[in-house]
Order: C-alpha cells, then structure tokens, then sequence
C-alpha cells in the first residue's frame, strides 16, 4: 500500500502527516521560518502520493517533493467528498475545505460547526445534507495583539506572551493583563457565540475545534466540543482517497 504524505502550509506555519493503511503515522509541525522538511520526505518515495494545501506564498517545500510523480494540489481536485455551496471557491482557503471534509468524514449526515484557531480564527459550516455552506473569519490572536501595538500610540505588543497562556482573568489588573483579557476572552466569548448561534439551527450540531492554537481554549470553552488537531490533514488524506477512487473507476 503507498504512503500518502499530507501537506498543509499555512500563513505562519507548516504541517505535514503521513498516512499508511488509512493509518495517522507521523506528524511534523514547523514555523515557516525555520520549514525544513528534508528528513521527514526520506519516509515516501516515488511511488506514494502527496497532497498539498497552500494557502501562504511559502514555496520552499517544492524542492523536496520534486521526485515525487504523484503529487496533487488540493485546490486542482474538482471532486470533492462533500458538496459545496460557496459563491466565490476560488478565494476558499484549501484549509477550511479540508477540516470540513475530515469532520464530515467523522460524523456524516450531522450539521458541524469547524472552529479552526490559527493565524485567523475561521468558523466553517456543514449541513446535515453533506454541504459546505460557509462561514466566518475573524483575527487570531497574534493579529489582534500587533493590531493593537501597531494602531494605537502606548499600548506595548504582548504576543511572545500568547504562547504559553492558558486562562486570563477577565478584569485585567493591569495593561498587559487588560490586553490579554481583550484578546483571550473576546475570542472565547465569540467561539461560545457562534457555537450558540448553530445551535439555535440544530440542536445537535458537532462542533470541532482544531488549529496551531486550539488548546487554548480546550478547557474554557463551556459548549461540549470535539478536539481534532489533525482536522485539515484527515480532510487532504480523504479527499486524495476520494479523487483517487474517483480516477480508478473511470478508468
């Protein structure tokens, strides 16, 4: 059975997964700056499958995978596992597509909300008839912190304070604890907001939280959620198995 090597290039970081037997083997999980995927490609020959997801400008990864005959561009597959109701595809980040179609996969025929916390924070939507319908982007928190630093004329930058956050407290006894509370809890009360929202449209709504900086709110999130890290990359992995079902049966 091939390796399929799974490869999502985000706007500040890079993933990659290898699946063998249907099987989640390997993670790699890498700031752009630093992207260096060299040891990780020595696992696939040229004989497997890679699939790609890129929505930065970051190329640096087409060096590595250039022996590789098989490589697929998620956003070239027209096939799709799931529908798609979405006025302008062309704009449609392959990673919001692709975490929509590996929670879709976990649980079809159910509406799912997908909450994706990264660079931005996208709030994606899945009908009960198997159909992306949209969603919402809203500022992760590295943005919404140099927003404030850039846009304002005192207030200090706070985002190597981010990383390792976990609960604020919601009055802020100072201006750093006060711009952290604004950042961390607005994000928290508007995840419990949107997850409210699809609630008043199916009560049983799945609700997915995934993304470089979901763990933050894992444990504050009142709503009851499912955690999937690997959401985007289970979707690339059905949607290459899907495409490739696809060509064999018309061949």
């Amino acid at each position: 059975m091939a390796l399929i090597l799974t490869i999502d290039i985000g706007n500040s970081a890079t993933k990659l997964a290898l699946f063998k037997n249907e099987e989640l083997v390997n993670t790699v999980f890498q700031e752009n700056d630093f992207f260096d995927i060299a040891q990780f490609v020595t696992y696939i020959d040229s004989s497997d499958y890679v699939i790609l997801s890129n929505v930065s400008s970051n190329n640096t990864v087409f060096d590595f995978i250039s022996n590789i005959k098989s490589v697929y561009h998620f956003n070239s597959i027209s096939n799709f596992p799931i529908n798609v109701n979405y006025k302008t595809p062309n704009l449609l980040g392959s990673d919001r597509l692709a975490a929509a179609i590996g929670a879709h996969h976990i649980y079809p025929n159910c509406s799912i909300l997908i909450i994706d916390v990264g660079t931005c924070i996208t709030y994606d939507f899945v009908s009960r008839s198997n159909t992306f319908e949209g969603g919402a982007i809203s500022p992760g928190l590295h943005l919404r912190a140099k927003a404030l630093n850039v846009f304002t004329g005192k207030l200090p930058d706070v985002s190597q304070l981010l990383a390792n956050l976990k609960e604020v407290s919601i009055t802020g006894n100072s201006t750093i604890n006060s711009i952290l509370s604004g950042i961390i809890n607005s994000i928290r009360f508007e995840i419990e907001g949107y997850i409210n929202y699809y609630k008043t449209i199916d009560p049983n709504v799945k609700v997915f939280l995934t993304g470089g900086q979901a763990e933050l709110f894992v444990q504050t999130i009142k709503n009851t959620i499912f955690v999937d890290l690997n959401l985007v990359m289970k979707g690339l992995h059905i949607t290459l198995q899907h495409h490739l079902k696809s060509e064999a049966q018309l061949s």
